[in-house]
């Protein structure tokens, strides 16, 4: 007969505190324990036999087995100098639960390795709650003791615990242990040695959270391979996400990336950012490095050649935040479109043109059209690359007429008739497009940024008059450019323009007061004109505003060489990578204009580098030309009611040859009573009584704004008026201020019937249009006088201002 004796009842506090010698039962067991270990009482072995069962869980003391008792003793006691971790496991004898012992490293016990375990042990043994205690102690072995109960009747299960504690000691591995080695694996022991230094305590909690200590690794790897500034990207779909969501992870070393920045860029792409989790990595003596992981939603409907998305994206976004792209709806082309980024580059550079030549649709108009009918504009931009692919392409001719013929029956069910103007208008350009350095790259085999288009003007529908025979537009993130060449040989000036939307405008102005003015010295002339994009505040650095000017300028000037014929010898040598639509036109030849009178030099050694065959002929003018830009004639208002002409003109002299120097050099001294230099952004100006008397108007009028003042110089009862500034101050009374195109200065232009003077004297261009001149002769006599030496009267006649 079997039977069993139950004492049931709770332990009371004293067995929990005392020792186990003050204990019988708990003694005996520990004497019994010592005894079968062959321990010699007293000895070192005894006294860590002793410690172990004072500090062993009471309730598992009472209750474990001998036999059991002393293989985990003997275990633990062996562990002591070793980092391993252990998992020893005792059923209750009744099936009720499962006691848990887990030694471990200390520095590896931590809350969330806790939490680990515990999960995992109650998923492997099925368990509904669990009780836990902890020790960590000066011991190198941190103690965790876990009671994992089971539903009532179900018992325990049968647990392999041999893999079970390799589960267990996975879990309890600190990130860095499996950073550490994973990464020797990766790179071997000898090279991993100087990164875990660097990169040991490099990624913060948040990080190890988020990714595993392989991704850890790859991304060391990934910094270590990065220059300052360079950036790293990687694009690629979550596991558990939709078919429209991506996660771009930018990898930069140096100071953190601005989100300011980043967003327009991502935006202009066409995704949607729904989160972003950024990363420092303190890296160890070294610029800390920066990981930013961003969440998208990729815009609804068709996403043309989804494959290779992530190539395009990459690629795009690195171009755009390396400033050889711009920011715009172009960019949505990349993923509604399945365009790379600089056949978006063709299509945002032909808007731009567009714009310039008259177009009244606006820009982001002209971009929802494109990437709303993203199927025609890939045909438009196949046709652009079928017409400009270097080499020698069989049926070329009927390759263009076939698309050309698909894009015309595509256009048919366009429903919008703004909409299918836009879009015939761009192929148009196209087709009139003679000329491009788009396949071009650099000897390091990077394609240029800037794009430059040669065309046919006569073959773009309403092109403003008049059409010049050949014309070349640029187009590049930093600058806007045109050429306008009314003949096969033709030279002219290039303008540093300040009109952003309408310097093409500016440009032909100049043209058409070059052929009024020109037609017996030149019978056919050139002009251009570019607009720097990025320019900083002159008032804050003006060195550097000059800077990026000549930067905008000399891109301009290469862009246009880029598709210019060279003599070599005598013959002809056609520019590399660019298939020509025209014959031979190796003459391209510039002349300085407004803010370029310095900028010769520059030109011609843009030439030398090009082995262009005009050397230093390519630009006239050179070092010592007159900047009425860095001079900064046009800033300011000077009057002098009764100047003392020989010292005011040996001061006029010395500002001349004071580097940048402005009217805001003047010595205010050598002034007549009642004069003075006043800053066109002044509010208001005090008029003087001397003041009052020779501008011709009512000795009451106390103030002027500096436009009226401007206003009532021009119509002073002088002698002589003369124009040695930039912009048209003259018109007729027929005319309006758009009529002029030169809205710089429309609040300050009079009529020509409204002039006083006696003679005016122009040594700008441009200073009256043609029935301004016109009116004021007839009107008041005037005779007209006129120089191309400008800078010379400005020198020794006239400050170069209209007053």
């Amino acid at each position: 007969m079997t039977g069993e004796r139950r004492f049931l009842g709770l332990y009371s506090s004293s067995a929990y505190t005392q020792s186990i010698l003050d204990i019988p039962i708990l003694r005996m067991k520990a004497a019994h324990l010592e005894a079968s270990l062959d321990y010699v009482a007293g000895s070192h072995d005894a006294k860590d036999l002793l410690q172990f069962l004072e500090t062993y869980p009471r309730d598992e003391l009472f209750q474990t087995h001998d036999s059991q008792l002393r293989e985990i003793a003997q275990s633990v006691l062996h562990l002591q100098e070793r980092r391993h971790t252990k998992l020893y496991l005792r059923p209750d004898d009744y099936g009720r639960f499962m006691s848990c012992l887990v030694y471990l490293p200390r520095d590896r016990y931590t809350t969330q390795a806790r939490v680990r375990v515990e999960r995992l042990l109650m998923a492997a043994l099925g368990g509904v709650s669990v009780d836990y205690t902890a020790r960590v102690s000066e011991s190198v072995l941190a103690r965790l003791h876990f009671v994992i109960r089971v539903p009532l009747g179900q018992g325990l299960p049968e647990i392999d615990e041999h893999d079970l504690e390799l589960q267990v000691a996975a879990a309890t591995r600190s990130w860095q242990d499996d950073f550490m080695s994973n990464l020797a694996t990766r790179v071997g022991e000898s090279a991993a040695t100087p990164l875990i230094r660097t990169y040991a305590n490099a990624f913060p909690e948040a990080y190890k959270e988020d990714f595993g200590p392989a991704r850890g690794v790859n991304d060391v790897l990934v910094i270590e391979a990065l220059e300052p500034g360079e950036l790293s990207l990687e694009i690629f779909q979550p596991p558990n996400g939709d078919r429209e969501d991506l996660r771009l992870k930018i990898t930069r070393v140096g100071p953190a990336m601005s989100l300011s920045r980043v967003l327009p860029i991502l935006q202009s792409m066409g995704v949607d950012v729904v989160d972003e989790y950024p990363y420092e990595i303190g890296r160890a003596l070294k610029e800390p490095a920066w990981i930013l992981d961003f969440g998208m939603r990729l815009p609804a409907g068709e996403i043309a050649d989804r494959a290779s998305l992530s190539e395009r994206f990459e690629e795009a976004f690195a171009a755009t935040w390396n400033d050889r792209c711009g920011v715009d709806g172009f960019n949505s082309l990349i993923t509604r479109g399945g365009l790379r980024w600089r056949q978006a580059l063709v299509l945002r550079a032909y808007s731009r043109y567009m714009r310039q030549i008259g177009s009244t649709f606006s820009q982001s108009f002209l971009e929802n059209v494109v990437v709303g009918n993203a199927g025609i504009t890939r045909l438009l931009v196949q046709l652009f690359e079928t017409r400009f692919a270097p080499g020698e392409i069989d049926g070329r001719p009927q390759a263009e007429a076939a698309l050309v013929e698909e894009i015309e029956e595509a256009l048919d069910s366009v429903a919008s008739l703004d909409q299918d103007r836009i879009l015939r208008t761009f192929l148009a350009m196209i087709q009139a497009t003679l000329r491009t350095n788009y396949f071009q790259v650099d000897d390091d085999g990077i394609d240029r940024s800037s794009v430059a288009f040669k065309f046919d003007p006569r073959s773009i529908p309403d092109l403003p008059l008049p059409r010049p025979q050949y014309e070349i537009w640029v187009y590049a993130p930093r600058v806007e450019g045109v050429h306008l060449r009314f003949g096969a040989v033709a030279r002219g000036g290039l303008r540093w323009s300040d009109r952003q939307e309408d310097f093409r405008t500016e440009i032909l102005g100049l043209v058409k007061a070059q052929e009024v003015k020109n037609s017996v010295i030149v019978p056919v002339g050139a002009k251009g004109g570019f607009y720097a994009k990025r320019l900083p505040d002159p008032s804050v650095d003006r060195d550097a505003w000059l800077k990026e000017g000549k930067a905008a300028y000399r891109e301009f000037i290469m862009s246009m060489l880029d598709i210019t014929d060279n003599l070599v010898d005598g013959a002809i040598v056609p520019p590399r990578d660019v298939v020509r639509h025209d014959g031979d036109d190796p003459y391209l030849v510039v002349a300085a204009d407004k803010g370029t009178a310095t900028f010769s030099d520059l030109a011609n050694s843009i030439s030398a580098e090009y082995g262009f065959w005009l050397g230093d002929a390519f630009a006239s003018g050179g070092s010592v030309g007159y900047d009425h830009k860095v001079m900064g004639i046009t800033a300011r208002v000077f009057i002098d009611p009764s100047p003392e002409a020989a010292t005011s003109f040996a001061e006029r002299r010395r500002i001349f040859d004071l580097p940048r120097s402005s009217w805001g050099d003047y010595d205010t001294s050598l002034i007549s009573e009642g004069g003075g230099v006043f800053a066109r952004s002044l509010k208001s100006i005090d008029i003087t009584p001397q003041m009052a008397e020779a501008l011709g108007i009512a000795v009451d009028v106390a103030s002027l704004t500096p436009d009226e003042l401007m206003r009532v110089a021009l119509k002073a009862p002088i002698d002589l008026l003369w124009n040695g500034g930039i912009g048209t101050y003259v018109k007729s009374q027929t005319e309006t201020n758009a009529d002029v195109g030169d809205k710089a200065n429309d609040r300050i232009r009079v009529n020509g019937s409204d002039l006083r003077c006696r003679v005016i004297g122009e040594g700008g261009n441009l200073g009256m249009t043609q029935l301004g001149r016109v009116e004021a002769s007839t009107s008041r006599f005037c005779w007209m006088a006129w120089c191309a030496q400008a800078r010379w009267l400005a020198m020794h006649a006239m400050p170069s201002s209209p007053t």
